[in-house]
């Protein structure tokens, strides 16, 4: 019955499929800043790497935590917002606490980022197009989040990308290139 239920869109808080996206979210804010407050105390040159590392790991890490935010965002609506790993549960904030908090740490972590440059060692690291990206998300569904238009900076950060303002992108040739 759980398929008929989420077929006929007559799902509840308790449906599973919705508790464990609920849970799933939570635990991916909670592991990121739990990792992000580990690797504080790491020191990084011992390890042989620089500081300038440290600080791309973590604010890849802060830029999970606003995507997880980002699906939230879409699932539900406001979420409960924390600005740290913390095990005291804290209220639910509004859909606009919960955009402006996103919106807020993409932008922050943007300029942070590198650039993604194709073939780099860098592939799989959180780029600052893909944070660019999840913004652009975040302002083309501002309607439906918190009734505003975005539409503009939405279309902006979208040709900044073409633009290779963040690195390397193109358009595929066909819809199925990047499955390829």
């Amino acid at each position: 019955g759980q398929w008929a239920e989420l077929h006929h869109h007559t799902w509840t808080p308790d449906h599973i499929c919705i508790a464990e996206t609920w849970r799933g979210i939570g635990m991916g804010v909670s592991m990121a800043y739990s990792i992000s407050e580990d690797l504080q105390s790491v020191d990084y040159v011992k390890c042989g790497l620089d500081n300038a590392t440290k600080e791309s790991h973590i604010q890849q890490l802060k830029t999970l935590v606003a995507y997880f935010y980002l699906k939230g965002l879409d699932y539900f609506g406001g979420m409960p917002i924390y600005h740290g790993y913390s095990l005291e549960e804290v209220p639910r904030s509004t859909a606009k606490e919960t955009f402006e908090f996103v919106e807020q740490t993409l932008k922050d972590a943007i300029p942070t980022l590198k650039p993604y440059v194709k073939g780099s060692s860098h592939d799989g690291f959180i780029s600052q197009g893909a944070a660019a990206t999840m913004l652009a998300q975040l302002y083309f569904n501002a309607a439906t989040y918190i009734g505003e238009d975005r539409y503009d900076e939405c279309a902006r950060i979208c040709q900044d990308i073409i633009d290779k303002k963040y690195g390397e992108y193109e358009l595929a040739k066909t819809w199925n290139e990047p499955f390829g």
